[in-house]
């Protein structure tokens, strides 16, 4: 705007030309303006263009902005559970510390307590003993503990427990005894005086299970009724072991007594007694038995 007016005042202060000339003057006035008026509208359309601009690197600005508020947002949180993720690891990797010391101390006072308990046994046998180191050497070769050899007899007052069936005492000669002898009485249970019973069969038996290899004895009574001879056998697991027998023209009782010692496996087994002739052999419960006595 302050251009035309420098232009216009430009113009009025020129000579005055002839009038021939006026229109054409006036014209390139004309063309001037004009020309003027359009670079101010192409400068006024460059500005506007330009805020334009600025005002989209405004809001692009805002954007970044936005978006970096975001990232630091997001950076800040994600910084926060971390610290408190690695707070909580902290904190159970210390908790589990003073537990593990807990625990260390725990089994500390316990052998504590143990070691302490071991020395009242040892002071209470000490004292019945009596502390000379003649009685504690009396003591030491009476037990023998890990292969040593002790030289005197070992008196125990009280009992010795054996809680593995597996276990025993071995014996000089190797063998061994897992559990206390016993003795297993099976009395005639047949009725009849007496009764009928094929002959080569078992008239009774005996059955009894060992859980280790075993050294027995066993004895076996009967009566019979017969005349002439009559054979009677002792079967263990089935095999004749003892006999015995009578041969009478006349036809009475007699007692038969069988016997047999010998070693069995682990497992059952059976004691039978076995006859030649049928229907001859006991007379109840009070006339017939076999007792086996048992060293396991």
């Amino acid at each position: 705007m302050r251009l035309t007016l420098v232009v216009l005042l430009a113009l009025t202060l020129m000579p005055i030309a002839p009038i021939a000339h006026s229109k054409t003057v006036i014209e390139v006035y004309q063309e001037h303006i004009q020309k003027l008026i359009d670079k101010d509208h192409e400068l006024k359309q460059l500005i506007t263009d330009a805020k334009q601009k600025v005002t989209d690197f405004e809001k692009e600005a805002n954007s970044i902005k936005a978006l970096i508020a975001k990232y630091e947002a997001d950076l800040k949180t994600t910084t926060q559970k971390m610290e408190k993720k690695n707070e909580a690891q902290l904190k159970a990797v210390k908790d589990a510390y003073r537990k593990e010391l807990s625990a260390e101390a725990d089994l500390a006072e316990l052998s504590r307590k143990s070691a302490e308990e071991d020395a009242k046994a040892t002071r209470a046998i000490l004292d019945e003993l009596g502390t000379s180191a003649e009685k504690v050497a009396k003591l030491t070769d009476a037990v023998s503990v890990s292969g040593g050899s002790s030289k005197t007899e070992l008196n125990i007052s009280g009992n010795i427990k054996i809680p593995d069936s597996a276990n025993g005492i071995v014996f000089s000669d190797g063998s061994k005894q897992t559990r206390s002898p016993r003795v297993i009485y099976t009395p005639d249970p047949r009725n009849g005086c007496s009764p009928n019973a094929a002959a080569n069969t078992d008239l009774w038996k005996q059955t009894f299970t060992l859980k280790n290899p075993a050294s027995i004895v066993t004895f076996a009574n009967a009566i019979s009724i017969h005349g002439g001879r009559l054979d009677v056998s002792l079967h263990v697991d089935g095999n004749a072991k003892n006999r015995a027998l009578t041969d009478d023209a006349s036809v009475k009782w007699q007692d038969l007594h069988l016997h047999w010692g010998g070693t069995l496996s682990q497992g059952e087994h059976t004691v039978s007694i076995r006859s030649t002739v049928a229907n001859v052999i006991g007379c109840q419960e009070n006339w017939g038995n076999i007792m086996t006595l048992i060293f396991e």
